[in-house]
């Protein structure tokens, strides 16, 4: 290219060498933001597990019923009984109480492991899909609060709640962390991007 040519160029076009290096920068954010997603998704993955085994199918307590290892360190093992009783949700621990996520969380959100357990209670799949029927599968559903007010849910003691806090915080934690990463990451691959600058 002659040099008066260069007076053509658009200087919002990279050269061929800028593109080659821009792809490969918008390539590795692309990657980056995507490991940061599959990251996250692997740690609700765990948190919502965990949250499962102790709470709803009541692992721990089955395990201790049979015999078996509870697979828990000693400290946590302790907090689960030996046997379950009957109440109106079916099988549950004695000393659990049946609640709903409206009073728990107005009354205990400020204790340790409460705020945890109440999110992870009114999140799972069949509990948002029960919801969203109440709502009449709006766009924007708005549940009357006596709805959620009627959700049943097996509230666990205290002592067991601040050591699920103990567990599950710091991956909400690292979740938090890996999404404002994700955040800045795109905000940068925009800025990079030739159709935004």
């Amino acid at each position: 290219m002659a040099i008066d040519d260069a007076s053509t160029l658009d200087p919002n076009v990279p050269l061929p060498a800028d593109e080659d290096s821009l792809a490969r920068v918008l390539g590795r954010l692309d990657d980056k933001i995507a490991l940061l997603a599959q990251i996250n998704q692997s740690l609700d993955t765990l948190a919502r597990a965990i949250f499962k085994s102790w709470f709803v199918d009541f692992d721990p307590i089955r395990a201790k019923i049979d015999g078996r290892h509870t697979a828990l360190a000693p400290a946590i093992a302790t907090l689960f009984p030996s046997r379950l009783v009957d109440s109106e949700l079916g099988e549950i621990p004695p000393g659990w109480r049946i609640g709903n996520p409206t009073d728990f969380a107005a009354l205990k959100a400020l204790n340790d492991g409460h705020t945890e357990f109440v999110y992870f209670a009114v999140t799972p799949t069949d509990t948002l899909e029960e919801l969203m029927d109440l709502a009449n599968r709006a766009a924007y559903p708005s549940v009357p609060p006596e709805i959620i007010a009627a959700t049943k849910v097996v509230c666990p003691p205290d002592d067991l709640l601040a050591a699920y806090s103990r567990i599950i915080t710091p991956l909400l934690a690292k979740m938090t962390c890996n999404k404002d990463d994700s955040q800045h990451l795109t905000r940068l691959r925009n800025a990079l991007l030739p159709n935004h600058r």
